[in-house]
């Protein structure tokens, strides 16, 4: 009898208008909690800060926390992605310690 592999599956998500409602309410409620102390005890989520490049607007976005090899990656296909691109300084709140950093958004999957 001959094992069958399955392929992974690969489905575009295209979040509803209530997903991305819960999203914002639940980002607010993150901010605050990831810039106090309590927030030094969530390992896997960072608060990053930063500027808009064309609207100078301040920005702070509760992020998924990545490490490889000593590398911090933030994994989104949102449009404040952009901001990235040729490098912006960020802030980034993770663990209970803000640290100064130079983003750059990385398009080639290669």
């Amino acid at each position: 009898m001959q094992s069958r592999t399955e392929e992974p599956v690969v489905r575009i998500f295209e979040p509803s208008r209530a997903f991305r409602t819960a999203m914002r309410v639940g980002n607010a409620l993150l901010r605050p909690v990831l810039r106090s102390s309590v927030g030094a005890s969530i390992h896997e989520v960072a608060l990053l800060e930063f500027t808009g490049r064309r609207s100078g607007k301040r920005y702070a976005v509760p992020v998924g926390y990545h490490d490889l090899d000593g590398d911090i990656l933030v994994l989104t296909a949102s449009p404040w992605r952009l901001n990235f691109r040729g490098g912006a300084d960020v802030e980034l709140v993770h663990d209970g310690e803000r640290r100064q950093m130079r983003a750059e958004l990385i398009e080639d999957a290669d």
